[in-house]
């Protein structure tokens, strides 16, 4: 049961991280374009 328990929060882990790697891009890619968008 230990084992199981260590491989879901493995899990868990691996997903929070790519949620917290999309947002960073997303919220570069959005500050991106909001700038150029002021700059014209």
């Amino acid at each position: 049961m230990e084992k199981l328990a260590a491989f879901f929060n493995f899990l868990l882990n691996m997903v929070n991280q790519s949620k917290i790697e999309t947002a960073k891009l997303f919220t570069k890619d959005g500050f991106g374009s909001g700038q150029c968008l002021t700059l014209n």
